[in-house]
């Protein structure tokens, strides 16, 4: 039983680890996107960075509340 309950809890905390991890990579992108923006002179390349991250986060918050 005790390996049951051990494996049950290594399995959730990877899924967390997993959100966690797509949540900081959105935020990562979305950093990247904005030093990109503020240079200047890759704003189209920053503005797309910033959305990939936003849409990371949005997926992993939908995945959270629905």
């Amino acid at each position: 039983l005790d390996t049951i309950e051990f494996a049950t809890d290594a399995i959730d905390k990877y899924q967390k680890y997993k959100k966690i991890k797509k949540v900081y990579d959105g935020l990562e992108l979305i950093d990247e996107g904005y030093q990109k923006i503020k240079g200047g002179s890759q704003v189209q390349e920053g503005i797309e960075a910033v959305a990939a991250g936003l849409r990371m986060l949005y997926k992993v918050g939908k995945g959270l509340f629905s």
